[in-house]
């Protein structure tokens, strides 16, 4: 496939495109990138790096700069706030990206999947599908 079908719009750093490709290459589904989250009054809460919208999970990937105190303060407000609302939050590190060893999954890959799962996804229904039937 040619690298161009790969680039995907709106996302911001080269680790998000990178934790993009490394879910694409263990067959899960494509995430939405930087895709608006409201209440159920119409309030904007967040804009998570990824997301399932259909089964609520939103994925951040936090680089250095989520270390400092108000970055900090500010995600961990908003990421209340979408817990709230019945999200699951999933948050990782370029730890998370890198395998522990030869031929074993990240630990990204697995997390993502396993909250997957939980929302009720089968890997049955495939990478390109994104819905929850």
């Amino acid at each position: 496939m040619p690298a161009r079908r790969l680039i995907r719009p709106y996302t911001d750093t080269p680790k998000e495109s990178e934790l993009r490709l490394l879910i694409l290459e263990h067959r899960l589904p494509e995430p939405g990138i930087n895709e608006p989250m409201f209440d159920e009054t119409g309030g904007w809460i967040q804009d998570p790096d990824m997301s399932y919208q259909e089964f609520k999970i939103a994925i951040h990937y936090d680089g250095s700069h989520h270390a400092t105190a108000v970055q900090r303060r500010s995600d961990i407000f908003h990421d209340e706030n979408a817990r709230d609302l019945g999200w699951l939050v999933v948050v990782l590190m370029q730890w998370d990206l890198d395998p522990l060893a030869p031929g074993v999954e990240p630990n990204a890959v697995t997390g993502i999947r396993a909250a997957l799962v939980e929302r009720s996804w089968s890997p049955d229904l495939g990478p390109g599908k994104r819905g929850p039937g």
